[in-house]
């Protein structure tokens, strides 16, 4: 079997998401473990079949896709993270910036179906103007922090709608 890490191989060079999930699909390799982000479209559009999730739990995304764990390695558990890397002599008042631009908000996520948007906001308000009734308070919690505001304006002025773009490490009572 033939797998696709990130490496020089027999079988040509892997070196990120793209390369081996077209490895995969042309049938170069047989297997590539790789984000879900990246995979799901085309396990949803019926070209690839997704073996297993390597976290504890199942996936939101993909709840008819088991753990490995489930598959018969109790335990075993990988999860992705992130990094943002800059050259060694980044000014501190850039490093500052980003740093402002990128810290994630904390918060507790409880998903619910149907009620996730990835859009531009035009199309974001389309989609939240039919709802039967507004929510007492929308967060605004994704996108570069211009376009944010823009967004929760949007909401205000169009849709009358108590929307808020929380600060970071900002603390929300829901409830």
């Amino acid at each position: 079997m033939r797998v696709a890490v990130f490496t020089d191989n027999d079988f040509g060079k892997i070196n990120g998401v793209t390369t081996a999930l077209t490895a995969l699909l042309a049938g170069q390799v047989q297997v590539v473990c790789t984000s879900p982000l990246a995979a799901l479209p085309f396990v949803r559009a019926g070209r690839l079949r997704g073996l297993a999730m390597t976290s504890l739990t199942r996936s939101h995304a993909a709840p008819d896709i088991p753990t490995v764990a489930e598959s018969g390695l109790p335990g075993f558990e990988v999860n992705s993270w992130y990094g943002v890397f800059g050259p060694a002599a980044l000014p501190a008042n850039l490093r500052a910036r980003i740093n402002g631009d990128i810290v994630a908000i904390h918060a507790e996520i409880v998903v619910l179906d149907g009620l996730s948007a990835h859009a531009d906001y035009p199309e974001i308000l389309d989609w939240l103007g039919h709802f039967e009734r507004a929510p007492r308070r929308t967060f605004v919690v994704h996108g570069e922090p211009d376009a944010s505001r823009a967004l929760r304006d949007a909401l205000e002025a169009q849709l009358d709608w108590a929307a808020v773009v929380p600060k970071n490490l900002e603390r929300v009572r829901l409830g």
